[in-house]
């Protein structure tokens, strides 16, 4: 998941909970940052990793699933590389996958509270990398809120 820390305090976060086994990529400032912590019973390979994706294969046994951990660019006008690489891998991913982490990215303007609305088209490659991938949002409970701050002087929420 997205750190925004750098690899000292990840190791001692990795340590504090008893893992076995951590990989990190570093943020830049206190932007972004990726880490996944793992035991001995799962085998992990990396297939694809960089500032914003760790693209995994996890076994475990003879199971054997993807995961790809995303930190999607904090910039509305870069996001495409990123949701562009995710639909390349997902054109041809069949076998269980799910996408975890922080797109930096909503479906609809319903998914946000304050700020400007944003318009239909903005939202149009989120949605076909989801397409592309046939991933489908998982159901939550409990507060849907997951950021508030500031931006442009304005007060702005996410939901998810």
């Amino acid at each position: 998941m997205e750190t925004m820390n750098s690899d000292l305090f990840i190791l001692k976060v990795f340590r504090w909970l008893g893992y076995g086994y951590f990989h990190t990529i570093e943020p830049e400032g206190k932007s972004g940052g990726l880490a996944i912590f793992w035991n001995q019973h799962l085998h992990i390979e990396f297939l694809y990793e960089d500032k914003n994706l760790l693209d995994l294969e996890i076994s475990q046994g003879c199971k054997r699933w993807f995961i790809s951990c995303v930190y999607g660019n904090p910039r509305q006008n870069l996001r495409h590389l990123l949701l562009d690489k995710i639909s390349n891998i997902g054109v041809n991913r069949m076998a269980a996958w799910s996408l975890i982490g922080d797109f930096n990215d909503i479906l609809s303007n319903k998914e946000k509270i304050g700020g400007p609305s944003r318009v239909e088209s903005s939202f149009q490659d989120f949605k076909n990398m989801l397409s592309t991938c046939d991933m489908h949002e998982l159901s939550s409970t409990g507060n849907s809120f997951t950021w508030g701050g500031k931006r442009n002087e304005e007060n702005g929420f996410n939901v998810n």
